[in-house]
C-alpha cells in the first residue's frame, strides 16, 4: 500500500486522478471495507483519492504513455506488473485495446467497488482516460 501512496503523490497522476474524477458520475467515495473508504473516514480524503479506482487508472496510463511503441500484449504485460505488482497469467483473456483491458482488470483489483455501466463505468470512460491521458501527457 505504501508503494501506491507514493506513486499516488506525483503530481500528474494527482491532477489526472482529478480529470477521471470529475468525468465520472456519480463519483462513488470509498466504499466500506476498502483502504480508499477507510482515509476518508480518517478524515484524509487527499490520501483515499490516491487510494481510488482512477487513481489506478491515472498510474496504468503514465505507464501506457511511456510504452505506446510496443505492441498491446507488451504494454500490458508490463503495465500489470508496475501498476499492479503482478505479472499476467496464462489464462487472461487477450485484448486488442488498453480501454477494453481496463475495463477487465480495474474491477478485479477493486473488489470493494460497485462498476455499474449506469455510474460511468464504460468502455466510453476508459476511452476518454486514455485520450486524456496522452494529451495531459501524464
Amino acid at each position: 500500500m505504501l508503494k501506491s501512496l507514493l506513486k499516488g503523490m506525483d503530481g500528474q497522476i494527482s491532477s489526472f486522478t482529478k480529470i477521471l474524477q470529475n468525468k465520472r458520475t456519480p463519483l462513488q467515495i470509498g466504499p466500506d471495507g476498502s483502504a480508499q473508504g477507510f482515509f476518508y473516514k480518517a478524515g484524509l480524503s487527499i490520501v483515499g483519492n490516491i487510494q481510488s479506482p482512477e487513481a489506478k487508472i491515472a498510474h496504468i496510463l503514465k505507464e501506457y504513455v511511456a510504452l505506446r511503441g510496443y505492441d498491446i500484449d507488451s504494454q500490458i504485460s508490463v503495465i500489470e506488473y508496475r501498476a499492479f505488482g503482478k505479472n499476467c497469467l496464462e489464462t487472461d483473456p487477450k485484448f486488442s485495446s488498453i480501454e477494453e483491458w481496463m475495463e477487465w482488470r480495474i474491477p478485479r483489483e477493486f473488489k470493494n467497488h460497485t462498476f455499474h455501466k449506469c455510474d460511468g463505468w464504460n468502455l466510453d470512460f476508459y476511452r476518454f482516460a486514455k485520450e486524456r491521458a496522452i494529451e495531459h501527457a501524464v
